[in-house]
């Protein structure tokens, strides 16, 4: 049947998706978690700021770029609700995934 074609690599991709989940950080960046070489992390640190949201820059910072490809703007959206509500009242509330990056005219 060509609708068991589509799972003929079944094995492989589950494997890659196990060693995906290895890498998840088990602890965030403040609890000795994260990758210490992180230029974000590096820079919270720097800058003595808890997280992005902390800093005037965080909307056009180009330590964030990478995050556009998986997630859209849904970081920066997620980081000015931080800015604005605070981590509690965040965390209490949607977070988003991924938003779709509106196009600059």
């Amino acid at each position: 049947m060509s609708f068991f074609k589509e799972f003929e690599n079944y094995d492989r991709c589950y494997k890659v998706l196990g060693a995906m989940v290895k890498l998840r950080c088990k602890r965030g960046c403040r609890n000795g978690g994260g990758n210490p070489y992180c230029a974000i992390r590096k820079c919270c640190e720097r800058k003595k700021y808890e997280g992005c949201w902390e800093c005037d820059e965080y909307e056009s910072c180009s330590k964030l770029d990478f995050l556009k490809i998986n997630h859209g703007d849904a970081h920066i959206k997620n980081l000015r609700k931080i800015n604005k509500k605070g981590k509690k009242e965040f965390l209490r509330g949607k977070r988003l995934m991924y938003s779709k990056i509106k196009e600059q005219p």
